[in-house]
């Protein structure tokens, strides 16, 4: 949805796309909030998605000029972390003041269960970290195009997916039985 967004963008013009994606999330989000079944929210969602997909590339194309080029980079880096670190605060925030969360906050009280959340995200955050850096040597250093070298670290990331898809040993076939409060 990406680039037909930034297509419709340098069509209309940013800022009237920008326009149009914002009155078209505001309004998918009163559907939101409106809906009496729960076919309404699914399609709302959509909707936000849609209209998600129009704001992202005209905000940021709308902000590149301000920046020196050898600095874009950098700013979407900052803007992808501030937006991701507000994320997480509102999550919690949210959490923490739900009657009855989806995933309550009570859980990582438990050492058992943190411990494994804390050994999932250092897992990813370090996959994340070696495709990131497996694209840029491949781009950097031995001149591979955009698409060859995402066809490259796709076949890493397939090849992790096989290699983890076997049986590993008697830890899968002995149940644990602990009570998770």
């Amino acid at each position: 949805m990406l680039v037909p967004a930034g297509r419709l963008a340098d069509d209309v013009g940013r800022k009237r796309a920008f326009l149009l994606g914002m009155a078209l999330f505001g309004a998918a989000s009163l559907g939101c909030a409106a809906s009496p079944a729960l076919v309404m929210p699914v399609a709302a969602r959509l909707v936000q998605g849609i209209a998600a997909a129009v704001l992202i590339p005209t905000f940021t194309r709308s902000r590149a000029p301000v920046f020196p080029r050898r600095e874009h980079p950098r700013v979407m880096g900052v803007w992808t972390a501030v937006a991701a670190a507000g994320l997480g605060i509102l999550t919690v925030i949210h959490l923490r003041r739900a009657p009855d969360p989806v995933i309550s906050l009570a859980l990582f009280r438990n050492r058992l269960f943190a411990v494994a959340v804390s050994g999932v995200f250092w897992y990813y955050l370090a996959f994340a970290a070696m495709i990131l850096a497996a694209t840029l040597f491949l781009t950097s250093q031995w001149h591979y195009c955009p698409v060859p070298s995402s066809l490259a670290t796709a076949a890493l990331m397939m090849s992790r997916q096989i290699a983890s898809a076997r049986p590993q040993g008697p830890i899968l076939r002995r149940p644990v039985r602990r009570h998770i409060p």
